[in-house]
């Protein structure tokens, strides 16, 4: 997060010092300069350039990249539309700025806009809420067609095709604040009776078998080193690992059904994941896509490339 957190400052303090320079360019020299039929420097070219990158970034300290990534694309495809149409024969002759940069960046930043909101997401996994299954520093690549063609931002369904299935894990956003996104297990679908008691999960009455595999000892960021224990889960037909904390005691209890149009998710860190056994269900139209493979893995304390896991089906 630091990290991220230094780079749009520096998107800040670049935009802040180029800004100036492009406006005096701009304003003062560009008459003079297309009365006499002077080039404008090679220094100025690769300077407009840029310029809609450190607006995106800047933009990315206050919004999520889908909300900036809709709203330039938009902006873009809107102002080269609206030349062509308005200005006519001065629409290839034109000097403005604006124009030249959304001619520049329209036909690019529409194909990134539509593969990463209906067809392919990458996401990086910050958390181990879903060890052993997915770990921290996995990049994951997400089908955003998977559970139906959606509006951008908005979340609400243009195309139905497939509703989640118990056992699938989801990118979504999450309920508390939807310009985060979550990555968990579908466990309960709509009409669901979900229990967990005893770290044993139950649905529809029906307890979901759990197969010893071995216990192992994990170093935490805290620096305790504590002993898990790792299972087979058989959900209903769909069989993924677990990890529990060993020789430990889960006093809660959840008993409820699942609601029309909502999900119950699970991390299968059972005892170390934030999900909806406590702040609740996930809304149909929070939903993302699913997870389909892990298309790169950093080791998060060495930095390292997992090469094991590069290409994994998640399952």
């Amino acid at each position: 997060m630091e990290i991220i957190m230094t780079l749009k400052i520096f998107v800040c303090v670049a935009l802040a010092i180029s800004m100036p320079i492009a406006m005096h360019d701009r304003y003062i020299l560009q008459a003079e300069r297309i009365k006499n039929d002077i080039p404008r420097p090679e220094f100025y070219n690769q300077l407009y350039e840029t310029i809609p990158l450190f607006l995106i970034g800047f933009f990315m300290i206050f919004f999520t990249l889908e909300q900036v990534l809709t709203v330039f694309t938009l902006l873009a495809v809107i102002i080269v539309i609206t030349a062509k149409v308005f200005l006519k024969e001065r629409y290839k002759t034109s000097h403005s700025i604006i124009l030249e940069q959304a001619k520049s960046y329209a036909g690019v930043l529409l194909i990134i806009w539509t593969i990463r909101s209906f067809i392919i997401q990458p996401y990086v996994v910050p958390t181990g809420s879903l060890e052993p299954t997915i770990e921290p520093g996995d990049f994951i690549v997400v089908s955003q067609y998977s559970y139906g063609i959606r509006m951008p931002i908005l979340g609400e369904t243009i195309f139905s095709v497939n509703k989640p299935q118990r056992g699938e894990i989801a990118l979504f956003r999450w309920p508390q604040n939807k310009d985060i996104l979550f990555i968990k297990r579908v466990i309960g679908v709509p009409g669901d009776h979900i229990v967990y008691k005893n770290k044993t999960l139950y649905i529809n009455d029906k307890p979901m078998k759990q197969s010893f595999i071995k216990n192992d000892y994990k170093l935490e960021s805290s620096g305790n080193i504590i002993m898990i224990t790792k299972k087979q889960e058989d959900l209903l037909g769909h069989k993924h690992e677990i990890q529990q904390y060993a020789n430990t005691v889960d006093s809660n209890l959840i008993d409820l059904i699942v609601p029309d149009g909502q999900y119950f998710m699970m991390g299968d860190n059972r005892d170390n994941s934030s999900d909806s056994r406590v702040w609740g269900m996930v809304p149909d139209k929070n939903l993302v896509g699913k997870a389909q493979r892990i298309w790169l893995s950093i080791n998060t304390d060495s930095f390292g490339i997992k090469w094991d896991r590069i290409g994994n089906k998640i399952t």
